[in-house]
């Protein structure tokens, strides 16, 4: 059997499987329903089986439709950086990629490393995603992205990673607040506060609970906030502490309405890694993109 046919059938399964829902899917892809049936049919006819059971939830995948959606995504992934090989045999960089990015790195690093990278290559386009440090390792697993930009995170099996930079995470309070001035934070500096942290799947929060160990429970009360923006104005509105990142701070610190601790038992450096999966390899702007991150801090480390 020979399975040469017209792939629009698979982008159409594609977008129904990650919107769960084939109304859904129809708005995004504007066709009617029923042509979204009918190529989830095309496809099941092919493969003898149904590719989703119909729940509570939405549509949810077969085995039949896992193994399918498994496949769909590579072979999806590599047509797309197609045009992009070609053109990089022709000494030509230009066109899209994915980066998944945590919420720090995302906003403080990575965008000062994409404006570099353009400068040199004006005819890319980043895509650029964000969530916390699990979000974005399960982006580049999952083939959702070329690249991941992450916290300090276990070396999975399939990831190649690169070291991209640092930064510091620090206790911080209100500049106003009488525990920035303290040398060393005592038991009793830490009583009747709150303490804002990220959510667990994040690596600050994983750092944080690394830093705070001993601690923690000093605290009247811990309170979890999923964006740092929001942290940080908690802090400085005097409503709690929180273990906060030297790049995310630094232009608060400069305007005089955060501090960090001074006592150093409340620091840890951080790293920040570019990942990939091993097994997939990647063309075009996004290949360029690694190499440009790896050389950098190669250069960076050399020069400092």
């Amino acid at each position: 059997m020979c399975d040469d046919y017209n792939l629009y059938p698979l982008k159409v399964f594609v977008t129904v499987a990650r919107l769960r829902s084939v109304t859904l899917a129809a708005a995004e892809l504007k066709v009617t329903q029923p042509a979204v049936s009918a190529h989830l049919r095309s496809i099941e006819e092919r493969y003898g089986g149904k590719l989703f059971d119909r729940s509570s939830r939405g549509m949810i995948l077969t085995p039949l439709g896992e193994t399918v959606l498994h496949h769909t995504k590579i072979l999806l992934a590599d047509l797309k950086t197609m045009r992009s090989e070609i053109e990089m045999s022709q000494g030509i960089v230009r066109g899209e990629f994915t980066v998944a990015a945590s919420s720090t790195s995302g906003a403080y690093l990575l965008p000062q490393k994409l404006r570099e990278f353009k400068t040199l290559h004006p005819q890319t386009d980043p895509i650029v995603t964000l969530g916390n440090s699990s979000d974005v390792m399960e982006a580049v697993e999952a083939y959702r992205a070329h690249l991941g930009i992450c916290g300090e995170r276990s070396k999975q099996a399939w990831m190649d990673s690169c070291l991209i930079g640092t930064d510091q995470l620090t206790l911080y309070c209100a500049s106003s607040d009488p525990m920035a001035k303290v040398e060393r934070i005592e038991d009793r500096h830490l009583l009747g506060r709150t303490l804002f942290v990220r959510e667990p799947r994040s690596s600050t929060r994983k750092h944080t609970e690394e830093i705070l160990k001993e601690t923690v429970y000093r605290f009247r009360r811990t309170v979890e906030v999923s964006h740092v923006e929001a942290i940080k104005q908690m802090v400085i509105a005097g409503l709690g502490v929180a273990i906060l990142s030297s790049q995310a701070t630094r232009l608060e610190c400069e305007q005089g309405l955060l501090c960090p601790v001074k006592d150093p038992r409340f620091r840890k450096v951080r790293s920040f890694y570019c990942i990939k999966r091993n097994d997939r390899t990647i063309h075009g702007p996004g290949s360029v993109f690694w190499d440009f991150l790896t050389h950098a801090t190669k250069s960076e480390t050399e020069a400092g």
